[in-house]
């Protein structure tokens, strides 16, 4: 399963999640759902910090599509789907995005707190400088630099027409954009202080609405770039205007 955490990471992220790490693999909170990749156990595994009843409904409804082989008989979570692929996970992700019924007890990201932000960007700087420096800026993303995991730090506001039921975080400038601007910027002989302030000026985030990402990342085209000419220093904002989405901060 290791071999596929790319994957993993990179389906979560188009989908909106942050992607987050621990040692046994890979996770999200989905819906109020703890919603693993577990490497370590080889399994796929939902429900922990949910009621016994949110587990007991989610548990009937797991049996409904992937049959009732539940692994262990561990009563803090739901496991099951020994050695799963991705496409299982994805099952899984869409079927907690779709239950029939209200969870007694959300789970929240709890995963975030472990996240040293001292220094944030400057971190991301020097990752980028040692990647570039080594020869393997290929290694670098979102997930390597913790882009989606600091959103409490740069959600900087939202659309007029999202609500709390019909939202999606959206970059204001692509994560890839900013990674390339980066390494540029290193080949370029800019100081890691300049790029620290490039990532803390333009990684940003709105809460917009499914139908307004769709329209900008599929229909103009605009998901890892921004419109013909734009530079670093330019309305950041361009790429939501040239979708029509008007925000309110």
């Amino acid at each position: 399963m290791k071999e596929r955490n790319q994957e993993i990471i990179q389906f979560l992220t188009d989908s909106g999640y942050d992607p987050l790490e621990a040692t046994w693999g890979w996770y999200a909170f989905i819906k109020g759902i703890k919603t693993e990749w577990n490497t370590g156990g080889k399994c796929l595994v939902v429900g922990f910090g949910n009621s016994p009843n949110d587990m007991a409904k989610i548990k009937e409804i797991i049996a409904e599509n992937f049959g009732d082989h539940f692994l262990g008989k561990c009563n803090a979570s739901i496991r099951f789907k020994r050695n799963p692929k991705p496409e299982h996970f994805y099952q899984l992700v869409e079927i907690v995005e779709n239950l029939p019924f209200t969870l007694e007890k959300p789970t929240g990201q709890r995963g975030k707190v472990s996240l040293d932000r001292t220094g944030i960007f400057e971190k991301m700087a020097k990752q980028v400088r040692f990647s570039v420096d080594n020869g393997m800026p290929g290694g670098l993303n979102r997930g390597t630099l913790q882009m989606d995991s600091i959103d409490d730090l740069i959600i900087i506001g939202e659309s007029v027409n999202r609500t709390a039921e019909n939202s999606y975080r959206e970059h204001i400038v692509p994560c890839d954009f900013l990674i390339c601007e980066a390494v540029e910027m290193v080949k370029s002989g800019k100081s890691n202080v300049e790029i620290a302030l490039m990532f803390k000026n333009s990684l940003n985030i709105v809460l917009i609405t499914p139908e307004e990402a769709n329209e900008l990342n599929t229909t103009l085209g605009l998901k890892t770039s921004m419109p013909v000419g734009w530079k670093i220093g330019d309305d950041p904002l361009a790429r939501l205007t040239a979708a029509n989405i008007r925000l309110k901060f």
